[in-house]
């Protein structure tokens, strides 16, 4: 039997054994997903498409600067890619089709070569409907052409196609290129900000140079340069795809596997947390010494995030990129403001996370015998220096950097931005003590449209993310001197204090 006919044979005694239950499965799923899409996605999109009909915010999106930003986000579009591809790759399916699969002599660029393909339309389709979402309201508001609108949605294609090759290369990374790579683009995307002469250069300012910015000529030259990117990029794919070794394979399977099971029971901390890497530097680091027990613990903390270099990069680019955005919020027009604090609130909780492990670690010492010669509440507050520390550092900078390259007082923005960083810490101080959700949120909530019990959980699971959105229009509401921004920030403060008491109690 030749290798096609015995891949073949694999994939009809495989569907033979699910007992054409797959096929239905995934039927349904796409008639869920694309009801969620006209009931909830129309609405958000209608809104957002009349939101960018305005005229100051069609003004504010047309200027250079905005080409200059949007070539920093897919840059980290970029970054984020291959390092969601160390722990995920597209390359991924069941664990016992991996194993099967992987020990046999099929070629891997044969075995792969569906669940890639249907990652590359997957993410193709979305980068497409994305730009269209953003670049329709502006063509036929007369802010681009037409012709002008067609090329914004092939860049769109062409680099949605680079970013899935980018992702295969994470995942088919090893040793220290899993955090040298990603780290050399951030520093590709830094030098290209600060140089333009160098950013014309880079792959991510080619796809930004065709959104509008005021003039009439077409960027047919960075397009060019951006297909023949997206050639060799297909063309490498075989040779990825080979690459890919078996152990890591189907360790990516079983955990993408568990993390699927735990979300769809509603354990989504318990799915995110899979997905942790692990230290691989400083294992000899001698970080925990000093006669201060508070120093000690910050030490540690920031050299535990150290030792997992991907996770520590992750943090930076989340905690900079939230100051950046934070600064630039109060100057955006109408709801495009509201909507650059909330993004900047929740990066800047997402870049608080790595830096939040000592919180974790704490709360679960709490649950045994006393080993560090403090209280319970003294030993996890000590915890919640790291997150504090760290992140004012890096967000206030990068906030700094912004409104001064704005031409900004620096010295409000880096208020600002020292307060959503320590109101974000409060949120992570009560999130790291959650603990399993209370049996009564399980109880049968009947309604005309059926058992809303699941809303209950969705929301306890998510709160945390809420109250950091929430954290970013009340300090923005602040910034614009009103007293509603005032009663927000203190009550998120306040609830969360109470509950993290409360919960503690509990353990």
């Amino acid at each position: 039997m030749t290798r096609p006919d015995a891949l073949s044979a694999f994939w009809r005694q495989y569907r033979h054994r699910q007992s054409g239950t797959g096929a239905g499965g995934v039927v349904y799923a796409i008639y869920v997903t694309s009801l969620a899409v006209l009931i909830y996605g129309g609405p958000a999109v209608r809104r957002l498409g009349s939101a960018l009909h305005s005229p100051d915010v069609v003004t504010s999106l047309v200027e250079p600067a905005t080409v200059t930003s949007l070539a920093g986000v897919l840059g980290a579009v970029l970054v984020a890619s291959f390092t969601i591809g160390t722990t995920r790759g597209p390359a991924v399916m069941r664990p016992f089709v991996v194993h099967a699969l992987v020990t046999s002599d099929i070629p891997r660029r044969r075995v792969f070569a569906r669940p890639m393909l249907r990652a590359t339309l997957a993410v193709i389709a979305l980068s497409v409907l994305l730009a269209a979402v953003l670049l329709v309201p502006l063509a036929d508001a007369d802010a681009m052409s037409w012709g002008a609108l067609g090329a914004g949605l092939v860049a769109a294609a062409l680099y949605g196609l680079v970013l899935v090759v980018v992702w295969l290369a994470g995942q088919a990374a090893t040793g220290i290129a899993t955090w040298v790579v990603p780290t050399a683009l951030v520093v590709a995307i830094g030098a290209g900000l600060a140089w333009p002469a160098l950013g014309r250069l880079l792959p991510w300012t080619w796809a930004a140079s065709t959104w509008p910015d005021g003039s009439s000529t077409a960027p047919l030259l960075p397009l060019a340069g951006l297909a023949v990117l997206a050639v060799a990029a297909v063309a490498a794919v075989p040779r990825l795809l080979g690459g890919l070794s078996g152990p890591p394979l189907i360790e990516q399977a079983r955990r993408w596997e568990g993390a699927t099971i735990a979300a769809t029971t509603g354990d989504l901390t318990t799915a995110m947390g899979s997905f942790r890497a692990t230290p691989s530097l400083g294992r000899r680091w001698r970080v925990v010494r000093g006669a201060s027990f508070a120093l000690a613990v910050v030490r540690a903390d920031l050299a535990a995030t150290l030792r997992m270099p991907l996770r520590a990069l992750v943090a930076v680019l989340a905690l900079g990129g939230g100051g950046w955005v934070l600064a630039a919020a109060p100057d955006a027009p109408g709801l495009l403001r509201w909507a650059l604090a909330c993004a900047s609130s929740l990066l800047i909780f997402t870049g608080l996370g790595p830096l939040s492990d000592g919180l974790r670690h704490a709360v679960l010492a709490v649950t045994t015998p006393r080993l560090f010669g403090v209280s319970d509440d003294a030993l996890v507050l000590s915890r919640a220096w790291a997150p504090l520390v760290g992140g004012a550092v890096v967000a206030g900078t990068c906030a700094s950097a912004g409104a001064a390259a704005r031409g900004d007082a620096w010295g409000p923005a880096l208020a600002m931005t020292v307060l959503v960083v320590g109101i974000l810490t409060v949120v992570r101080l009560d999130a790291a003590a959650k603990g399993f959700p209370p049996l009564w949120l399980t109880a049968p909530v009947v309604t005309p449209m059926g058992d809303m019990s699941v809303v209950g959980t969705v929301v306890w699971q998510i709160d945390a993310v809420l109250a950091a959105a929430l954290v970013g229009t009340g300090a923005l509401a602040l910034w614009s001197g009103s007293t509603l921004g005032t009663v927000v920030l203190v009550l998120v403060v306040a609830v969360s204090l109470i509950q993290w008491r409360m919960r503690l109690r509990r353990l």
